[in-house]
């Protein structure tokens, strides 16, 4: 029976203890000076306490279920992270013209109705609340075409250099090509 116990505690060994780190203290992380430790005695020193139970009462079992279920929280924290940004890329493409970069319809009636609320609210008059959303707009338009003229030099730069510098050597050098060749051709 002990066999199998301690073929089992050797098979349920953490030999990743990154999750466990991730809830233990700082100062149990670090060195005395503050400097990382070597990831060998952070180990030991993470698998000394998980959540603030002593290290005496986990068994095996309990440490192969808190160490997925800290990895569970990990990978779900990554995919809110991403989802998040999904989002956000998504109501950006909504509220944005497939044609122009300026924004829709959808996205006009939602600042219209925003700007509504907010001068009924306080009670600004509405035309400056307007007068403020059209600036806003016309910042955002010139920002993007601010943004794609800086964007075009990086991008003209291999077409000028494949298309446009060698038929303009050839223009200026071809005439004096040609006389070098003259001169040898006289020569023989």
């Amino acid at each position: 029976m002990t066999a199998i116990a301690t073929d089992e505690a050797v098979r349920m060994k953490i030999t990743d203890p990154s999750p466990v780190a991730a809830l233990t203290p700082t100062r149990a992380r670090t060195g005395k000076a503050g400097t990382p430790k070597t990831r060998k005695t952070a180990a030991t020193a993470d698998t000394a306490s998980v959540m603030g139970i002593p290290e005496a009462e986990l068994t095996p079992h309990v440490r192969a279920a808190i160490t997925m279920l800290m990895e569970e929280v990990a990978r779900l924290r990554d995919e809110l992270r991403l989802t998040k940004r999904r989002i956000s890329d998504l109501e950006e493409l909504a509220d944005t013209d497939a044609l122009l970069p300026v924004i829709n319809r959808r996205a006009f009636v939602r600042e219209l109705s925003r700007m509504m609320s907010y001068a009924e609210r306080y009670g600004t008059p509405l035309a400056q609340s307007l007068r403020v959303m059209s600036a806003e707009s016309r910042h955002d338009r010139i920002m993007k075409a601010e943004e794609k003229a800086a964007r075009l030099p990086a991008l003209l730069t291999v077409p000028m250099i494949v298309f446009i510098l060698p038929p303009l050597f050839i223009v200026l050098l071809g005439r004096a090509i040609l006389k070098v060749i003259d001169a040898f051709s006289n020569l023989f």
